[in-house]
């Protein structure tokens, strides 16, 4: 369920909106007066309105349509925040209202989601709402994940790396995209969230404790998830350099046509060699001695790119659902740092990139 909430000076055309919205969405429509008059509360002081916005808020919470939109002054933000809308329009049409108090109280919002400046084409204004609000509804958000220390390689994310180092190049590289609704960066750490700011990207400080190595990392998804917005997340860690940003776009290109159908995207890579498990063959027999063409491929993760709800990651504490769609990525372009050994191969292959834009 989403709550639209409707804010303006008394007579900036609200009601005209959300009746219009309400027909259009099949939508509950709360009205403020009406729930004046059943409530018996005609307070208008600084106290009474915030509890109205406590009261229309916890009334829309509750309603069983897909949605529910509420039309009413607010005039403060701490109204709004205790209300806590998922979508905001303000109605900024007039400069003054029928009643005095709210043209002096009124707090222009800090951030909304739809201006509307004049009184006129309420029609087609409801036409981009609802377009806004499905694209919003459809948001992915990149999170990254950062910690300034590790401990097979000392500090990986930011040491040197060919010219840069893998927290910036990931910055750089997603920075190219135009897939993402917003990128978050978490840490524990002010220097990397410094970084972060500098870059214009959003943050995420992240409690200590979950960027320790005795935490289970089923409990960092979920910490992590729980306190970002947004539908799905898109979850990119910084230690696939050789990835780039086409790859990232075509991800969430091919996200957007398998969902729901598939409830997690994978980046993932295919191996086709001889495997033994417990001294048992995998994907081939002993004989007839197969051709490697004709091999079974087994898959392994890549963890350059996962893509779920975020619900779902809160819920399941990991990237994997149940019916994973296994995104296949260049095994080169996928390395993935995790030693010593694959830091230096990595910066090797990123320093020939050439070598990377013929694959």
């Amino acid at each position: 369920m989403k709550k639209i909430l409707i804010i303006g000076l008394p007579g900036s055309g609200k009601t005209t909106l959300a009746k219009i919205l309400k027909s259009k969405l099949d939508a509950e429509w709360i009205n403020a007066d009406r729930v004046r008059k059943k409530y018996k509360d005609w307070d208008f002081s600084k106290k009474g309105v915030l509890r109205q916005a406590k009261r229309m808020g916890n009334l829309a919470s509750k309603s069983k349509k897909q949605f529910a939109i509420v039309d009413f002054i607010c005039p403060y933000e701490k109204g709004r925040r205790i209300f806590k809308p998922d979508f905001l329009i303000w109605m900024n049409t007039i400069k003054k209202g029928r009643l005095p108090t709210f043209d002096r109280s009124f707090e222009k919002p800090k951030t909304f989601d739809y201006l509307i400046k004049e009184k006129k084409d309420f029609n087609l204004h409801s036409t981009m709402i609802i377009n806004k609000i499905m694209t919003k509804d459809a948001e992915i958000v990149a999170v990254v994940p950062v910690k300034l220390k590790s401990q097979r390689v000392k500090s990986k994310n930011i040491r040197r790396f060919a010219d840069s180092n893998l927290f910036q190049i990931k910055i750089n590289q997603l920075k190219k995209t135009k897939c993402f609704s917003k990128i978050i960066v978490s840490s524990e750490s002010d220097k990397i969230l410094n970084i972060a700011k500098k870059n214009k990207l959003e943050i995420h400080k992240r409690n200590p404790y979950f960027s320790t190595s005795k935490v289970p990392m089923s409990e960092v998804y979920r910490n992590i998830a729980s306190e970002v917005t947004g539908k799905f997340i898109a979850w990119v860690n910084i230690t696939n350099p050789l990835i780039t940003h086409e790859v990232y776009e075509k991800a969430v290109d091919k996200w957007k046509k398998i969902f729901p159908k598939y409830d997690c995207l994978l980046s993932s890579v295919e191996h086709k060699q001889n495997f033994y498990f417990k001294n048992k063959t995998i994907n081939f027999k002993r004989t007839p001695w197969p051709r490697s063409q004709d091999l079974i491929p087994l898959v392994s993760l890549s963890f350059a790119i996962n893509i779920l709800k975020r619900e779902d990651m809160i819920k399941w504490g990991s990237c994997v659902g149940k019916k994973p769609y296994l995104f296949k990525t260049d095994p080169l372009i996928a390395t993935d740092i995790d030693e010593k050994v694959s830091f230096n191969l990595a910066e090797i292959l990123y320093k020939k990139k050439k070598i990377l834009k013929k694959i």
